[in-house]
């Protein structure tokens, strides 16, 4: 297990779920059939571009469950936890995210399906960023943001009110993650 302390009380779980080929040949299939150049890019408050599908959550829960299963081990929670209706993000070029956090929920997770050159960077950002006076953020070393190195099949748990965010995707190549939120 690797617990990376980002921020003062921050932190997120990265593991790698045991069938992620089959959750990408699922997600796969999918995208197969979504017309990426339909309309709908979803907008959260205005300042992001990202295509989102909604997945059935009830058809989703065995793909999820190995790693759901492999967190809660790692952070040890030993009760059933919920899930909320999982999505796929599709990344055209110059798509992001603003930052954000999710609300009614504990943990918020990313599996990330893809990479190539000039992806989008999925990051986190320092909440406290403009409270921490220069000379203080750099005797402690803080940043105001991190951005986690990641590989195809990585997938990250953390604290659903970290503050995150995608940086514009420069890619003729889309860029696909799947995500849902946990309660506990």
């Amino acid at each position: 297990m690797t617990v990376n302390r980002i921020f003062p009380l921050d932190f997120f779980i990265k593991i790698r779920p045991p069938n992620f080929k089959e959750i990408l040949s699922e997600v796969n299939k999918i995208e197969s059939k979504v017309d990426m150049n339909e309309k709908n890019v979803h907008s959260w408050g205005g300042n992001c571009n990202v295509k989102t599908l909604s997945l059935d959550k009830d058809a989703w829960i065995p793909f999820l469950n190995p790693a759901i299963k492999q967190f809660s081990g790692q952070v040890g929670i030993n009760h059933l936890v919920s899930i909320d209706a999982p999505w796929i993000n599709f990344y055209k070029r110059n798509y992001f995210q603003e930052i954000h956090h999710h609300n009614n929920c504990d943990f918020a997770t990313v599996l990330f399906l893809n990479s190539g050159e000039n992806f989008a960077k999925f990051y986190f950002h320092n909440r406290l960023a403009g409270l921490i006076p220069l000379k203080i953020k750099t005797l402690a070393s803080m940043r105001d943001s991190f951005v986690p190195p990641i590989e195809p099949g990585d997938m990250l748990f953390f604290p659903s009110y970290l503050l995150h965010g995608v940086t514009p995707h420069r890619s003729d190549e889309i860029r696909k993650t799947l995500s849902f939120n946990i309660t506990i």
